[in-house]
């Protein structure tokens, strides 16, 4: 899969690379795997990546808040979603900073 990584925090079109990541395992028991078809690029965004936002995760990172896609897969015992339902989604930028796809459900 590819995702934007920011090795070091700076000005975003100097910093902000589009990079090739192994895809996520499986999803576990209460997770849910997320395919991200679209996201925005708003002010919060051009701050996280000169490190001016509120948090300043250790780098490697990968910036985002929000974005458009679908569940492509569950883990066991997950009653919440379906595979193939569209959806947005907003995070608190408090996931891990490989920029995995898996999030609690």
């Amino acid at each position: 899969m590819k995702i934007i990584r920011l090795a070091s925090y700076g000005e975003p079109d100097q910093v902000a690379r589009c990079v090739e990541q192994p895809d996520p395992a499986a999803p576990s028991p209460g997770e849910a795997l997320f395919d991200v078809l679209a996201f925005p690029i708003n002010p919060a965004d051009l701050a996280f990546c000169r490190g001016q936002y509120r948090l300043r995760p250790p780098l490697p990172t990968t910036p985002g808040a929000e974005c458009v896609g679908r569940v492509t897969a569950i883990g066991e015992g997950s009653n919440t979603c379906r595979s193939a339902t569209w959806s947005s989604t907003c995070s608190a930028r408090t996931g891990p900073a490989s920029g995995a796809a898996t999030r609690s459900i």
